[in-house]
C-alpha cells in the first residue's frame, strides 16, 4: 500500500467502532455493484448493518467494562446484557 494509504488506514482504525462502522459504510457505497453482479446492493446493506450492530454492541460493553472496573455499581441488566453480548460477539 501507499504511504497515504497506511496513514488514512492508522487514522480509520483509531476511531471509535461507531465512527469506523460509518466510515466502512461510506466507502463501500463509494465502490458501487455496477462493475460486480455478485454484489448487491442488499448484501451490502445487510454486511454494513451487521458491522454497525456489532460495532455498537462493542461499544457498549466496553462502557460497561469500564464503568466495572473503575468499582461503578452497575445494574443487574446491563451486566447481563454484557456478559451475553460479549459471548455472541
Amino acid at each position: 500500500m501507499s504511504k497515504p494509504v497506511d496513514r488514512v488506514k492508522e487514522d480509520a482504525l483509531d476511531l471509535p467502532p461507531s465512527e469506523r462502522a460509518e466510515l466502512a459504510h461510506l466507502l463501500i457505497e463509494s465502490l458501487g455493484s455496477e462493475d460486480d453482479p455478485a454484489v448487491t446492493d442488499d448484501a451490502l446493506a445487510h454486511e454494513i448493518e451487521r458491522r454497525a450492530e456489532r460495532a455498537e454492541i462493542l461499544e457498549e460493553i466496553a462502557i460497561a467494562e469500564q464503568q466495572i472496573a473503575r468499582g461503578e455499581m452497575v445494574d443487574h441488566e446491563t451486566a447481563r446484557a454484557t456478559l451475553l453480548r460479549r459471548i455472541r460477539a
